[in-house]
């Protein structure tokens, strides 16, 4: 057995018996292992697996909640861990305040998602074999309320200067942008921008061989764009981006950058529940959420050809620059091809369950009326 995966219930608060589990003859020997867990069970779960030696290669642990008490494994338990596990390579946490400290000789990779998961990470926290770092902030993620500043943006500093880290060549901030993470409040949006502002002025950019950002504003491509500190980074990479990028731009920058896809529109997060795209043919008004559009957009868009993804582009440019009235007060709209509006929503839609939803509505409708009827007009509502 190569790998194991174990996801315990989120309410219990003793792990009872998973010590039984881990020492076990096969469980000793996978090179992969995954648990997932509350947080109250982090200390006796850290003890459970110190027992006894272990040949894993890849250890994640899943220990988010949405609320917890801070009780963040000790330096003595942390180290038992680490001497337990001396063919660890890629480690993943996923959490608030896990560790005080995890000093590992040997870890190559470290998947942080959580700016105090391990409280020492940036300070004092020796990891010099760590060549890859992959950290979200996670702030919000816990149900937690700020009386005054966000304190990860203060933590930011700290972990940018990615002091215990000698070997750090790769560095992913790509998850922190807005809505990557499910049950986030504060994660993403304009600590994005403020994330990638940081950047740029921080030393550690002249040790990296590759740096992946989160998606930015249309003002933060400017200095991405034109920064000599950016520059001296061997590949700049950003996943994906929501409109303001002209790759034009990118041929006359001497940044090395390279950008994924490009969705043209807002990121569904942003987008106000109440805005509705209403759909008008054959003497029909259906309305949809233009959060679920996007939504299925940013899931479907990357599978889309090139030509069908200029023509969804040019709908959502269209419907974009609609007004909900315009000077004499009457609503503004758009008119597309019956055909071409059909056909890009069924390609959008498909493989997606739409039973109880209104897009699966709309494509009922469009089967209905199809040959009978030659535009769809769209207006721009505030509903619901």
């Amino acid at each position: 057995m190569e790998s194991l995966c174990l996801d315990l219930y989120a309410n219990v608060e003793t792990c009872d018996g998973l010590g039984d589990v881990l020492d076990s003859e096969a469980a000793t020997q996978v090179q992969r292992l995954s648990i997932s867990a509350p947080p109250v069970v982090t200390s006796q779960l850290v003890a459970d697996l110190a027992r006894s030696p272990r040949a894993l290669a890849s250890l994640q642990l899943n220990l988010s909640a949405a609320r917890y008490e801070p009780s963040p494994v000790g330096e003595d338990e942390a180290a038992r861990l680490c001497q337990a596990l001396p063919e660890l390579r890629a480690l993943t946490l996923v959490g608030r305040e896990l560790f005080e400290d995890l000093p590992h000789p040997t870890l190559e990779r470290l998947c942080v998602w959580g700016y105090d998961a391990i409280i020492g990470l940036g300070q004092w926290t020796e990891l010099p074999c760590v060549r890859d770092l992959d950290l979200a902030l996670l702030s919000g993620s816990t149900g937690e309320r700020f009386a005054g500043p966000d304190p990860s943006r203060a933590r930011l500093a700290e972990l940018l200067r990615m002091d215990g880290l000698p070997g750090l060549r790769r560095l992913d901030l790509s998850h922190n942008a807005a809505g990557c993470v499910a049950g986030t409040i504060y994660l993403g949006g304009k600590r994005s921008e403020a994330l990638v502002e940081q950047i740029l002025d921080t030393p550690i950019l002249g040790r990296l061989d590759e740096l992946v950002l989160p998606p930015p504003s249309g003002d933060v491509v400017d200095r991405l764009l034109a920064s000599p500190q950016l520059a001296q980074v061997g590949r700049v990479q950003i996943p994906f981006a929501f409109f303001g990028i002209d790759q034009a731009r990118l041929e006359s920058t001497p940044v090395n950058l390279e950008v994924g896809l490009v969705y043209p529109h807002r990121p569904r997060v942003e987008v106000h529940g109440r805005e509705v795209m209403s759909v008008e043919f054959g003497g029909s008004e259906i309305w949809i959420a233009v959060s679920q559009v996007a939504e299925l957009m940013e899931a479907r868009y990357a599978s889309f050809a090139p030509e069908a993804r200029a023509t969804l582009d040019e709908i959502i440019y269209r419907f974009d620059e609609l007004a909900y009235y315009d000077d004499e007060g009457g609503p503004t709209y758009m008119d597309i091809a019956y055909s071409s509006f059909d056909a890009t929503f069924e390609r959008l839609c498909a493989g997606v369950d739409l039973e109880e939803t209104r897009v699966g509505g709309l494509l009922e409708h469009l089967a209905k009326h199809r040959g009978t009827a030659d535009t769809v007009r769209l207006k721009k509502v505030w509903g619901w």
